[in-house]
């Protein structure tokens, strides 16, 4: 791995994910968001999936994005991000293994939980099943891909993940990051991002898969 490290590029300027590092601070509530079918409520617990450092407040209003994984032992983690719309900072973390029709029922409970917050999983062979199950739940705020190009591409939900579209945002993401106008409150993601490199073939890896 050290090899691999001195040989890469990062994607990411390190001196500014050391320094966003050291501002972070500890979630402030650790625990699960539920459902009794009459509200929906947050829970602490020790052993919970949520990491939160702000609970949703009146008024605002949140997007929360998801990277769908395959939830068997060992995999990699699905996880939702909760960003703030108006200060993109990252306010909440669930991270796990789960099947992707329950995260989509997590995904589904999170949204009306963060005011009805837009919800963006990745529209990809193993999202495709969690973006069904939220459509046969009704949830109303999910992204469409005309929201996001209006003309000249099908009607779609979630976030389409291919090599362009990856591009463009670690593109933006990298630009957020040197220009300090996204804060990132999770180190375990400032982690994973400090790991990604860009290997001979001019794809992006983690250098922890190396």
């Amino acid at each position: 791995t050290e090899a691999f490290i001195s040989s890469g590029r990062h994607v990411f300027n390190l001196e500014m994910l050391d320094d966003m590092s050291k501002r972070c601070m500890p979630p402030k509530w650790v625990g699960n968001i539920e459902d009794d079918e009459h509200t929906i409520f947050w829970v602490d617990a020790n052993d919970g999936y949520w990491q939160v450092w702000k609970h949703p407040r009146p008024g605002k209003r949140y997007l929360i994005a998801a990277d769908v994984s395959e939830g068997v032992s060992g995999g990699s983690w699905s996880v939702m991000t909760v960003f703030d719309r108006s200060s993109w900072e990252m306010i909440a973390e669930w991270r796990g293994r789960i099947d992707q029709a329950k995260f989509g029922d997590l995904m589904d409970i999170a949204g009306y939980y963060f005011n009805n917050a837009l919800l963006i999983p990745e529209n990809n062979n193993l999202g495709h099943v969690t973006i069904q199950r939220l459509l046969d739940l009704h949830y109303p705020h999910i992204l469409k891909s005309k929201d996001l190009w209006p003309e000249g591409v099908r009607e779609q939900h979630g976030f389409p993940t291919n090599d362009k579209t990856k591009n463009h945002c670690i593109s933006a993401l990298r630009n957020a990051i040197n220009d300090r106008t996204y804060w990132e409150n999770s180190k375990g993601a400032i982690e994973e991002m400090r790991t990604a490199v860009i290997n001979d073939s001019g794809r992006i890896v983690s250098n922890v898969e190396s």
